[in-house]
């Protein structure tokens, strides 16, 4: 979660299957508040694993690649850590990537 204006990134403690992956699974529930101009990022661990050598993507190259232009929608928060991951590791992904970025309207 990336809390604006001030620039504050919090990871929420909730991890674990994608949601939908398989019938009847039980999930871990966390709340909250997102207020305005905040961004969620939900993502697989294809992107926080992406790796270059041995060393991963992880979540400070979500937190760089975010922060760059979370002021700017949550479609280009998606785009530009999708496009991170991809330069990241040379075009090479060796699992399949997936984001969801919602940002709260600033009203």
């Amino acid at each position: 979660q990336w809390r604006q204006p001030v620039g504050r990134f919090s990871t929420l403690a909730c991890t674990g299957r994608a949601l939908g992956f398989l019938p009847g699974c039980d999930y871990i529930t966390e709340q909250t508040v997102l207020e305005p101009g905040d961004v969620l990022i939900l993502y697989t661990d294809g992107v926080s694993e992406a790796r270059k050598g041995k060393e991963f993507f992880n979540i400070a190259g979500i937190r760089r690649a975010a922060g760059k232009v979370v002021g700017e929608g949550a479609a280009k928060v998606a785009e530009a850590v999708e496009t991170s991951v991809r330069e990241y590791t040379g075009g090479r992904l060796r699992d399949d990537i997936a984001l969801l970025v919602a940002r709260r309207r600033v009203e």
